[in-house]
């Protein structure tokens, strides 16, 4: 009877440690499959911050070629106008010129008109 009991208490115990395994075993599984979860949602936030950071850097390149081409065509009228002024300045330069010229002229036909007064 006491070996049939000492087996009973051996058979209650490994029950037990049994039932405790199985516990902590749910319990490595459920901290796990949490970790897990954290894992696939820090994963989800990564890729939206890298699908987030492609955006921007598409939207910057986008910018900056667009910037690049309005600067060509500022750079190209800024040459236009500056080609326009050295013209103008030209033409003035021959204006004045020619107004000079004319003043001489005049002068020049004023003093003739007075030597053949005299």
């Amino acid at each position: 009877e006491s070996a049939a009991r000492k087996a009973e208490q051996v058979h209650r115990a490994t029950d037990q440690r049994v039932f405790a395994l199985e516990r902590e075993r749910e319990e490595h599984l459920c901290a796990l499959s949490d970790k897990e979860s954290v894992v696939a949602r820090l994963q989800h936030a990564l890729d939206a911050r890298d699908t987030a950071q492609d955006c921007e850097r598409t939207r910057l390149e986008t910018e900056a070629r667009d910037c690049r081409k309005r600067l060509e065509e500022v750079e190209m009228q800024l040459r236009q106008m500056e080609k326009q002024l050295a013209e103008s300045r030209s033409t003035a330069a021959r204006a004045a010129s020619l107004s000079n010229t004319v003043e001489l002229e005049e002068q020049l036909n004023k003093m003739c008109q007075d030597v053949l007064a005299k």
